[in-house]
């Protein structure tokens, strides 16, 4: 009786064809969207790898090296920086050597000396003056010093006529300078003129009347 029915014991009807095939194209549909997905996801996740890995490459610093490139070395801007400096004193002037004029040739103090005494002999032509000024005129002498003397022995004269004294002595310093006739003329006046002292040492100089 039972051949030609189908068995029914209880276990699931196996998928028809047509169900296996929908099956079959589902899967591959969905393999098909997540091998896309992946593949967005691979790229997105290598992106953001590559942009946060990547030097922050800002518009100043990519301007930077233009800047650098474009500021001269250290040693050109050197004179640059100097520029404000006054030319006088990067290069000071030399001065020109300053031509002192001559200087009169000093006096040695001797003559100085001489020069005071023999003015103040000049200036005190008074009789009591006499003696001193024959003092002064014999410390001359000594020191040879006869222009002195000679200016000193004739304000003695002047002072006191009369003394033979300052006759020899104004002789004696025109001869040690080489006036020979001039100290004869001096013991000339003594001889004629003085009337004490030594008047005949006058006389044995050459003094004549």
């Amino acid at each position: 009786m039972g051949e030609g029915l189908p068995s029914h014991d209880g276990g699931p009807e196996p998928p028809s064809p047509e169900i296996q095939h929908r099956r079959a194209v589902l899967r591959g549909i969905v393999a098909l969207f997540v091998g896309a997905a992946s593949v967005l996801a691979f790229v997105a996740v290598t992106k953001e790898l590559l942009r946060t890995g990547a030097p922050d490459k800002s518009p100043d610093a990519e301007r930077a090296p233009v800047a650098a490139d474009e500021a001269p070395p250290a040693e050109v801007r050197a004179p640059a920086a100097s520029s404000s400096v006054p030319a006088a004193l990067i290069n000071p002037p030399v001065p020109s050597p300053v031509t002192e004029a001559p200087t009169p040739s000093a006096e040695p103090a001797s003559t100085a000396d001489s020069k005071g005494e023999a003015s103040t002999a000049l200036a005190a032509a008074a009789p009591e003056d006499a003696k001193k000024l024959q003092k002064e005129a014999l410390s001359l002498l000594n020191r040879g010093r006869n222009a002195d003397a000679i200016e000193v022995s004739r304000a003695a004269i002047a002072a006191d006529p009369t003394d033979a004294l300052s006759y020899l002595y104004l002789g004696s310093a025109l001869q040690d300078s080489g006036k020979w006739k001039e100290g004869i003329a001096a013991y000339s006046d003594c001889v004629r003129t003085a009337t004490k002292g030594p008047v005949h040492e006058c006389s044995a100089m050459g003094g004549r009347k």
